[in-house]
């Protein structure tokens, strides 16, 4: 069975009740939040190694998905 991007959009979003991408989003934040829990790397490496290319939009979407930054989240062991 072949799905136009839209018509895979449109299941995916009815079967899992996200979208595609606020799930890749989320994986990417909680492969972060095990870095930054199990490492002492730094944050600018954790935010490339997380599928992250702007440290600025990294902090963004990290403090929207956990309330908090990155740094505050190691600080406080999330």
């Amino acid at each position: 069975m072949a799905l136009s991007p839209s018509a895979f959009s449109r299941f995916f979003h009815t079967t899992a009740g996200l979208t595609f991408s606020g799930l890749v989003r989320r994986r990417r934040i909680a492969r972060a939040c095990h870095l930054l829990r199990t490492t002492d790397l730094p944050v600018a490496r954790v935010c490339l190694l997380s599928g992250y290319t702007n440290l600025a939009n990294f902090n963004r979407r990290f403090r929207d998905e956990t309330g908090t930054t990155p740094s505050a989240y190691r600080r406080g062991g999330g």
